[in-house]
C-alpha cells in the first residue's frame, strides 16, 4: 500500500469519526443531565478517541470536561460542554459535509 493510499483511507476513517461526534456529543449531554459517572467515563473516552484520531479541539474540550467531572465541583459544567460542542462543530465542519 503506498503511502497516499494509506493517507486517504486513514482519511476516510477520520470522516466517519467525524460524523460519529453528534452522536457521542449527545451522550455525553444525556449523562451530564442525569448520570456524572457516566458522563466521566463517555468523556473519558471522547478525550482518549479523538486525540488519536487527531481531532485536537475535541480532545481538549473533552479532557476540560472530564477533569471538571473528576473533581465533582460544585457549580454548572454548562460552559465546558458549550466549549465541547463548539469544538463538535468545527469538527465537524472541516471533515464532514453532509450534502
Amino acid at each position: 500500500m503506498s503511502r497516499s493510499e494509506l493517507e486517504e483511507q486513514l482519511n476516510q476513517v477520520r470522516a466517519g469519526f467525524a460524523r460519529s461526534l453528534r452522536g457521542r456529543l449527545s451522550e455525553v449531554e444525556r449523562a451530564f443531565t442525569e448520570d456524572r459517572q457516566e458522563a466521566l467515563r463517555l468523556a473519558h473516552k471522547l478525550n482518549g478517541t479523538s486525540g488519536s484520531m487527531g481531532f485536537e479541539g475535541v480532545c481538549r474540550a473533552a479532557d476540560a470536561l472530564e477533569r471538571w467531572l473528576e473533581r465533582e465541583e460544585a457549580g454548572s459544567g454548562e460552559a465546558l460542554l458549550e466549549g465541547l460542542r463548539a469544538a463538535v462543530a468545527e469538527a465537524e465542519a472541516a471533515w464532514y459535509n453532509p450534502t
